[in-house]
């Protein structure tokens, strides 16, 4: 038995040296802000196809040049693919992206304020997905958009009360303004098409970067 209980100590004496942990430490964001933003554009894509600079440009305004200058930090991390189609986030540089949130909205998570604003939130989303499968299903097109549009502009309006805690998220308002200017304009486009900065694009980038700044796994309320 004593010579069990050696081994068992030397074991954990050795376990340092053998590259064992007992318990998996979260990892430490080492991202920039800069980088965090033009990185968390790719993580909110949820998709494996390529995202180019120039989409990660509209959708931050971070200009041409630092969002290329943070993609090929990012990629000398090991964090990114570089294809000739875009780029693509690999699991270490999509753990930076969380790590980051873990890190800056730590206090935000257990904001009362915010999480009642959530509440509300997911309750106007509910409206806007049910009005968007009516749109796709081509019923009285017209009025559908009317009810888009009133819900794109409250949730313009209630993210304004946000960016006090999280001043990034003015950019989801001026995508959000932009997509309505260009319904408004009859480009039709800009309610659902996955390919363009549309309204639907936005509304579900918004709403995955709030549940990851609350820490919560999408489906949760």
């Amino acid at each position: 038995m004593r010579s069990a209980a050696r081994n068992v100590s030397a074991l954990a004496e050795l376990t340092p040296y053998l590259g064992f942990n007992r318990a998996r430490q979260p990892t430490r964001p080492t991202l920039s802000n800069t980088g965090f933003i033009a990185l968390n554009a790719i993580y909110l894509k949820k998709t494996m196809t390529t995202v180019t600079a120039a989409t990660i440009s509209e959708m931050t305004a971070l200009t041409p040049e630092t969002v290329s200058q943070s993609l090929l930090a990012a990629t000398d991390e090991g964090w990114l693919i570089n294809c000739p189609t875009g780029v693509i986030l690999l699991p270490e540089g999509a753990e930076q992206v969380l790590a980051y949130y873990r890190d800056i909205y730590a206090d935000v998570r257990i904001d009362p304020s915010l999480i009642g604003w959530y509440q509300n939130f997911e309750l106007l989303t509910t409206l806007f997905m049910a009005t968007v499968s009516k749109c796709q299903r081509l019923e009285d097109v017209e009025r559908i958009d009317r009810c888009l549009l009133q819900a794109a502009e409250k949730l313009v309006k209630n993210i304004g009360q946000l960016v006090a805690q999280i001043p990034r998220y003015v950019t989801y308002m001026r995508r959000l303004e932009r997509s309505m200017d260009c319904i408004h304009s009859g480009l039709r486009d800009f309610v659902c098409k996955p390919t363009v900065d549309s309204m639907l694009n936005i509304w579900l980038e918004f709403h995955e970067d709030l549940l990851t700044v609350l820490g919560r796994p999408r489906g949760t309320t």
